[in-house]
Formats: C-alpha cells, sequence, structure tokens
C-alpha cells in the first residue's frame, strides 16, 4: 500500500515471520529510497511488515521471481528520458462478466487532452468518482477484473495526466476502497478497486469537463473539484464552501503545482485526497491566502515553489502546516456508539479508566486536556490517580470530589425507565419533565439536542442511547449506607489547572463543602 505521509510503501504479510533480518536497513547514496524497516506483528497471527522510505513521490512494479517478490522503481535520470514509468498490473484481458458501461451519446464538446484530478464522493451503497479535464472525455475502454482484489479498470487513450507519478485516491465508506490512476505515453489508465458484486454495477457519463464513473447506487452529483486558484485581480473575502466533507481523518495534499499561461496568467493547483472546506482570502496587496480545513501537508509537499523565473503573476507558493488541536470524544462502554458489555458488572469506573487509557495509548496520546461531565469527570480524577502526567488541565462538569445520595437517588429513578417516545417532540417533553426546573434557561434548540443525545432510531422506532442494564448497578447501591470518598482521587488533581462547575444533580449539601476543596486545588 503507497501512503503520502510519511512518504512510502508499506507490505504487510499475514502467517510469516522475519529471518535474521535488520530492523533497519539504509541503502547507499541514491534518489529514491530513504530507508527500509522490518517489524514484526502480533495481530491474532503472526504476520510481518516492511516498509520502504520514499525520497520521492514515485511509481513502482511487483514482479514475482519465484518464491521472492522484486520491486522495481525508475530513476529520476531514467524517467526524465524515457517518460512515463511502466505499466501498472492490471493487464488488457477483460473479465467475462464484464458489463459495457451505459452508451451516452457523444455531444459537441472539445475533446480532453490532460486529466487534472479525480474526486471520489461515497455514499452507503455506491461511489460517484469524478475524472476532471480539460475537455470531454467521451473515448475510452474499460473492462473488470475479478481476482482479488476486484477492479475496474477503464482505460482514456491519447489524453495524459497532469501527474507526474501514480495517483491514488482513498474512499471511506461504500464500495470502493480505492480509486488510482496512472498516465502512459498513449492513454491514462484509471483502476476502481472495489467488491465482486459491484464488477456488473457501474456506468459512465462523460461531461463537458471530464467523466462522471458511476459505482453502485451513486450520489447525484459530483461533491466537489480540484482547487484552482486563477491569478488575476485579488479576490474578496469568501466564507468556507458549502461543500460535503467526510469526517474523521484529515484529507492529504497530493499535488502543489504551477502552470503558466498566455499573456503572463497562471494557474496554481492544489490537489487533496477528497473535497476539503476552504476559505479564500486577501491577506495583503500581494498576498492570498488559502486555508484547508482537516488537512495534512505531507512533508514532501511543504517546500516552497518559487515561480518567480517565469512570465507569471504568482512569484511564490509556499505550504505550511498549522498547529491544530485535536479534539477526541469518547463514549464509555455501554453508552452512545459504544458496544453494550454483556456483564453489567463492568459498567464501573476502574474499568472504565482503564478502557480509556487504552484508547488514548492507540491513538499515541500522551498528555491531554480533559472535559468531563458526571461519570466524566469521576473517569478524569481517576486518571489523574492513574497516570500522573497525564491530564495538562481538567474541567470538571456537574461533579466534584462529594457525591450526595439525593442525586443518585435522582438518576436511579429514571436511568432505564424512561416511557419509549413516538417522535423527537415527544421525547423532548418527556425530558423536560424530569429536568425543566433544573435547567430553566434552556431553549427549544437545547432540548431537541438532549434529546437526540438522549435516543437513537433503531428499526424504524426511538431507542435509549445507552444500555438500560446501567440501571443494575445503581440499583445495586445501598444509599442508606456512606458512598465511597472520592477526595483521594480528587487530590490526585494537584498541581493540574481545574475549572470546577459543581452543580445540578451533584450539588452537595454541607455548606463546609467549598471550604476544603478550595483549600486543596488552586481553582481556576
Amino acid at each position: 500500500m503507497k501512503q503520502d505521509f510519511p512518504l512510502g510503501i508499506q507490505f504487510y504479510f499475514p502467517g510469516t515471520a522475519l529471518d535474521n533480518l535488520k530492523e533497519s536497513y539504509y541503502p547507499p547514496e541514491n534518489d529514491t529510497i530513504s530507508a527500509i524497516r522490518a517489524t514484526e506483528v502480533a495481530e491474532g497471527e503472526k504476520a510481518s511488515r516492511i516498509f520502504i522510505a520514499l525520497k520521492r513521490d514515485v511509481a513502482y512494479e511487483l514482479i514475482p521471481e519465484g518464491a521472492d517478490i522484486k520491486i522495481a522503481f525508475r530513476r529520476a535520470d531514467a524517467a526524465a528520458a524515457a517518460g512515463p514509468p511502466a505499466a501498472i498490473t492490471e493487464t488488457d484481458v477483460a473479465a467475462a462478466a464484464a458489463p459495457a458501461p451505459a452508451v451516452v451519446p457523444a455531444k459537441p464538446w472539445s475533446a480532453a487532452t490532460e486529466i487534472t484530478g479525480v474526486n471520489a464522493t461515497p455514499s452507503p451503497d455506491g461511489v460517484l468518482i469524478d475524472v476532471t479535464a480539460n475537455g470531454a472525455l467521451q473515448d475510452y475502454k474499460t473492462f473488470t477484473l475479478a481476482e482479488n482484489p476486484p477492479r475496474i479498470v477503464f482505460d482514456l487513450p491519447a489524453v495524459r495526466s497532469a501527474a507526474k507519478s501514480e495517483q491514488r485516491i482513498g474512499v471511506k465508506g461504500g464500495p470502493v476502497d480505492q480509486v488510482r490512476y496512472l498516465g502512459y505515453p498513449d492513454k491514462v489508465r484509471l483502476v476502481i478497486q472495489t467488491q465482486k458484486p459491484y464488477l456488473t454495477q457501474y456506468s459512465a457519463e462523460p461531461t463537458a469537463t471530464g467523466l462522471l464513473i458511476r459505482v453502485g447506487a451513486a450520489p447525484a452529483t459530483a461533491a466537489g473539484r480540484e482547487l484552482k486558484l486563477a491569478t488575476g485581480a485579488a479576490p474578496a473575502p469568501a466564507p468556507a464552501k458549502p461543500e460535503p466533507v467526510a469526517s474523521g481523518a484529515a484529507a492529504l495534499v497530493n499535488r502543489v503545482e504551477f502552470a503558466g499561461e498566455d499573456a503572463g496568467k497562471s494557474t496554481v493547483i492544489i490537489g487533496t485526497t477528497r473535497p476539503v472546506q476552504y476559505d479564500l482570502v486577501k491577506t495583503g496587496d500581494r498576498r492570498v491566502s488559502l486555508k484547508l480545513m482537516n488537512t495534512h501537508v505531507p512533508e514532501q509537499h511543504l517546500r516552497p515553489l518559487i515561480t518567480s523565473r517565469f512570465d507569471s503573476a504568482v512569484d511564490r507558493v509556499s505550504p505550511s502546516q498549522e498547529k491544530q488541536a485535536a479534539v477526541v470524544a469518547i463514549d464509555l462502554r455501554g453508552r452512545g456508539l459504544s458496544d453494550h458489555d454483556p456483564d453489567w458488572r463492568k459498567y464501573e469506573p476502574r474499568i472504565e479508566v482503564a478502557d480509556v487509557m487504552d484508547q488514548l495509548a492507540a491513538l499515541g496520546v500522551a498528555h491531554a486536556v480533559f472535559v468531563g461531565t458526571s461519570r466524566g469527570g469521576l473517569i478524569a480524577m481517576g486518571l489523574a490517580a492513574a497516570r500522573p502526567g497525564l491530564l495538562k488541565g481538567v474541567v470538571l462538569n456537574d461533579i466534584g470530589p462529594v457525591i450526595e445520595a439525593q442525586g443518585l437517588i435522582r438518576i436511579r429513578s429514571y436511568v432505564g425507565k424512561l416511557p419509549a417516545p413516538r417522535g423527537m417532540d415527544e421525547a423532548v417533553d418527556i425530558l423536560r419533565r424530569i429536568s425543566d426546573a433544573r435547567f430553566p434557561a434552556l431553549s427549544d434548540d437545547d432540548w431537541l439536542a438532549m434529546a437526540r443525545g438522549s435516543w437513537t432510531e433503531k428499526n424504524g422506532a426511538l431507542v435509549p442511547s445507552y444500555d438500560t442494564s446501567l440501571f443494575r448497578g445503581l440499583a445495586a447501591l445501598d444509599l442508606e449506607a456512606p458512598l465511597p470518598p472520592i477526595w483521594p482521587y480528587f487530590r490526585a488533581l494537584a498541581g493540574v489547572p481545574v475549572l470546577a462547575n459543581v452543580d445540578a444533580i451533584f450539588r452537595p449539601t454541607s455548606p463546609d463543602f467549598p471550604i476544603p476543596m478550595r483549600t486543596t486545588l488552586p481553582l481556576q
């Protein structure tokens, strides 16, 4: 698998082990490979992983040789002399079941000569692939390959690719995993990695600016195209474009290119691995700033692009990466999108603290600022006791070092016992009956947001967004006996900036409560 950051190729070999190999190998000076790393991984069964770190984005070819695999790269000087690299692994043999895409009558559009980008927009049952070009792509050949992984292949003759190397677009969600394309002397080949049932469920429709390919039940229109900044008069400030944006991992910048045009005009091309929201703002008399939301710039694209040697309206393109704070929202087990535990006895803070530490370790988080409401605040205090130094700050909302029995009695009166609402309006009414007196400042929108967080739709009905077995842990508490003290966990926050809002459900009844709390920690 080729990846943009860090730039390299990763190979995964299930059921294999390393035989006296060095973990890191640094080859002699060359223009392509900086290092090769070999590691063994334990993911159910033994496996090995080989990572080849690249100095530049370059196409490669896999050549089986008996029990070995040869990986061939084209040298930079040879690539410049010989043009595009050799063909990627797909052959020109069509699978017998491959259908012909829907035939669309040719229209009087100008024929494309160059492909400038490819975007993929997923939906649950399909993907729309927008091949963008400088004209129409009405002449193409297509075939399918059923072997693993199943692929749909489009050959686009008499056009070139604006990219100098193979481009790969990962697709999250839907029946397509990846789209890749590469230019050859006589064509561009586009490969869609999909699933077998979809090898017979695709169609293509030429447009005036390229080709739309639908796999499965694809969205009706393209989500967005490659961003181009046309030079000329500086644009007025523009708001963020309301393009559909995939959530989760950041997009990657995969192209930063300059193209000269007639009469001193020029074009700057910024390519991303998926459509992103962006702001285009004039920041000075001779400066325009393009900000891409939720986007990472790989190291190889952080170098400035100097264009002053051309007769150009653009002197320099300077990519940069802003430092951003990641926000991680964790649903404790049995809540939200997390799985329900079949053993309700495991819904207890010590296990939930361990769950959070496991999640942070998986994410590579060494320290963070924590915001905890109610049970979440208890977890934050438990983390401070279990992992000193993990918390760089904490916000405790609706929780403190003392829990009053009255608060727990109130929670126990409704957790897992609320009636099933027939709609969100009725869900809002239920919540208002329970808590309106305690939260008089909430707006209609606030109550609706709370209802949507408390119930979720399943099989056409609203069900609680938490495991109702949580009630069993509350029911087992003896509220006549003194509750376990929390002060030792609270004192573990000493030296950590704390913002505390101790009110509402867990409001302590003792008038002396604020004094020991404030003398224990320097509250912010």
